[in-house]
């Protein structure tokens, strides 16, 4: 068949394509599948594609496919999308993707994902980013997860967060990190240098508390400034050594 003829397909007939039909279709005939074409496959014609080929088919073709359909796929399919692809999905696509393929996601496909997407984000799929995908989030995109998902960082995850991802935490998500994620092994000075007033005032007494002296040498005086009277009764000796001439 032609790319015209696999244009001009109906979607009801799309479902009557044997797997080894599909699995022999030219690349230009996988680009001239339209998005009702590409809506009318099933699972195992979705998986018959090999994972070089997923990267032919139209954007516009990948935003149509359902969360079942995109969750059909294999983890190597889902590797070889494109970053363009996968700025392509929808909100509601998104949302059925497994942890396995969100793990084939490159530094570059995270940053292109839509911020409408990200506030669907569970903390199950947070969980199985990698350090490299995470530090990778925006601000923006950061702020657009749900504070449920971010509280479900471990600790090891929360350290990976960049200066420019921590900047992006609501006060909201500051509020509920764990103690351990304020600790030195997490929240470096470098990180602790992206807190805004806004988010250093988010801090309870206890989170402050758990403040080590590079947690306040990293503070921007701004942000010093903004604790209140009980956050900075709970410093503890140690922390406060840490206090810079500017801060003072």
């Amino acid at each position: 068949m032609s790319a015209a003829q696999i244009a001009a397909i109906a979607s009801a007939a799309i479902p009557g394509l044997s797997t080894a039909v599909v699995a022999r279709l030219s690349t230009a005939q996988l680009n001239a599948l339209t998005s009702i074409g590409v809506r009318g496959l099933n699972t195992q014609q979705l998986q018959s594609i090999s994972s070089a080929d997923m990267s032919v088919i139209t954007s516009d073709a990948v935003a149509a496919l359902s969360s079942a359909q995109l969750r059909g796929l294999q983890a190597a399919q889902v590797d070889g999308l494109t970053t363009t692809q996968v700025a392509a999905f929808t909100s509601a696509s998104f949302a059925g993707l497994t942890t396995a393929q969100f793990q084939t996601f490159s530094t570059a496909e995270i940053v292109a994902l839509d911020i409408a997407d990200l506030e669907g984000f569970t903390s199950t799929q947070l969980a199985n980013l990698s350090s490299s995908q995470l530090d990778a989030f925006t601000d923006a995109q950061v702020g657009a997860i749900a504070s449920r998902a971010v509280g479900g960082l471990s600790t090891a995850q929360f350290k990976a967060l960049g200066v420019v991802s921590m900047a992006g935490l609501t006060t909201l998500q500051v509020s509920i990190l764990s103690t351990a994620d304020i600790r030195p092994a997490s929240l470096t000075s470098l990180q602790a240098l992206g807190l805004s007033t806004a988010q250093a005032g988010a801090l309870s007494n206890t989170q402050i508390a758990a403040f080590t002296s590079n947690n306040i040498r990293g503070l921007t005086s701004q942000a010093f400034e903004a604790l209140s009277t009980d956050q900075m009764s709970a410093l503890n000796s140690v922390s406060m050594s840490g206090l810079t001439s500017a801060q003072i």
